[in-house]
């Protein structure tokens, strides 16, 4: 079980990585917008 959390967290932390890459690809204005939402 204890394998599972931290394949989670890792698939968390990949996930974000994701995000924040594809949201600094974007114009300013739009990572405003995604940001507030």
């Amino acid at each position: 079980k204890l394998w599972l959390q931290a394949y989670d967290i890792k698939e968390n932390i990949s996930r974000k990585r994701k995000y924040y890459s594809i949201r600094a690809s974007l114009p300013t204005e739009l990572r405003l917008a995604v940001t507030l939402m």
